[in-house]
């Protein structure tokens, strides 16, 4: 019957139209998410030196100061293999550390209970070594942390204008270990 064609030709019509707006909406949320990707991947920080000022002398807002503020711990290791968990008293500004060696707190840590990053910062006597040496006593610290089971691990090092960023299970596992 004639008024089907008329009804089919409607209903084609709405179609029609659902389907674009349908499909324009699966491209936006397509390109949101590449945008997104693209982002993630090109704000991945890169091992290496991270100066603590800017050329003009202002504070640098760097990627490493954000990942040390999201640690569940901030810990620091000296030339002698000895970790400051930053228990130690501070006076008149100055810390005064409480050096202690793996197995004095590897039961410590296993007990922790959040253990999604902990950050590791070598001080100068470690970073004077060659990096070889520097490198070696970050996989030797990052086994460690990952034996106690921590998921991430990162090790900074110390400099007297910013921070070496010498290792990190996220982004180059491999490398750590080494």
């Amino acid at each position: 019957p004639p008024w089907t064609k008329t009804l089919c030709r409607k209903w084609e019509g709405r179609h029609k139209e659902n389907m674009i707006r349908f499909g324009q909406k699966i491209k936006f949320a397509c390109l949101a998410f590449l945008l997104i990707e693209a982002r993630a991947v090109g704000d991945e920080p890169k091992l290496g030196f991270y100066p603590a000022l800017t050329e003009d002398g202002q504070p640098a807002d760097n990627v490493i100061s954000s990942i040390e503020a999201k640690a569940d711990r901030v810990v620091w290791w000296d030339i002698k293999e000895r970790f400051d968990l930053g228990l130690g008293g501070i006076t008149d500004g100055v810390r005064s550390p409480i050096k202690l060696s793996y197995e004095e707190i590897r039961e410590f840590l296993k007990d922790e209970k959040h253990k999604g990053l902990i950050v590791v910062r070598f001080d100068k006597s470690v970073m004077w070594n060659e990096n070889e040496v520097i490198l070696e006593r970050a996989g030797k610290v990052v086994k460690q942390m990952t034996a106690v089971g921590y998921l991430r691990v990162v090790i900074l090092g110390a400099h007297a204008v910013g921070v070496h960023y010498i290792a990190d299970t996220d982004l180059e596992p491999r490398e750590a270990e080494r």
